[in-house]
Parts: structure tokens; sequence; C-alpha cells
């Protein structure tokens, strides 16, 4: 989508720290359609952010995470699909002004078998996330 002036903040469905910006008769349009396949999410940093950039392994985990998480709750009253088709919905999200933090590394970290354990806590840390 190029251009968001037609969209308006929903304040409806809204969650902590986040703003829902949708079509005024979203929910109007959502009712012809028989599924919805949703697209990876896309990401943007904030322009202030001490730091700029991710690993790409760290932005495929995190858009991973929040497409398993946007699936799991709308399943509960759509059906999900992965592929396009007729009367499917495609759902796009993105996260805007998002703020990066260094990661802390423990002395583990700096051996071979602390790096490794590091790396799996890290991966079950950001598996719970995306199941909250």
């Amino acid at each position: 989508m190029n251009d968001y002036s037609g969209l308006e903040e929903n304040t409806e469905i809204g969650m902590e720290n986040t703003r829902l910006y949708m079509h005024p008769d979203g929910f109007k349009k959502l009712a012809v359609y028989k599924a919805l396949m949703i697209d990876q999410p896309e990401f943007s940093v904030a322009a202030d952010s001490k730091y700029k950039s991710l690993k790409p392994d760290d932005m495929v985990a995190l858009a991973e995470a929040l497409r398993s998480v946007l699936n799991s709750k709308l399943a509960e009253d759509y059906v999900v699909v992965d592929e396009p088709g007729p009367d499917v919905l495609w759902l796009r999200s993105a996260t805007s002004n998002l703020y990066l933090k260094k990661a802390k590394r423990s002395l583990l970290s700096y051996t071979p078998a602390g790096h490794q354990a590091v790396q799996i806590l890290d991966f079950l840390a950001r598996k719970t996330q995306s199941l909250i």
C-alpha cells in the first residue's frame, strides 16, 4: 500500500503500546471474504532509534513470530489459508517506528559451549514470546 491517507486509527481494537489503523469500512469489507491469507509483516526502524539494524536471521524470526501470533489469533474467528484464491483477503501488516536495543551478552557468549547455550536460550525466548 503506497497511500495510507485513507486509513483511520481504530481505538476499539487496541493493545498496549500499539495503534491499529484500518480502512473505515474495513470490517464491512472483511465480511465478503471467506478466508484470510496473512503476509509476512514489514518493519521500519524509527529514525531516532539508537540502533538501526538487525541480523537477517533475527528479522526473519521477528517477522515469523508476529505472523504466527496473527495467524493463531485470527484463526479463532476466520479461516486462514496459505495460498491466494477467490474470496481470500490478503492481509498485510506493518510495524513502524520500531526502537532497537543492543542485545546484552554474558561471558558465556564468548566460549564455544557458552555460545551454543546462549543461542539455544535466545531461540527459546523468541519462541516463547511468539506464543504470548
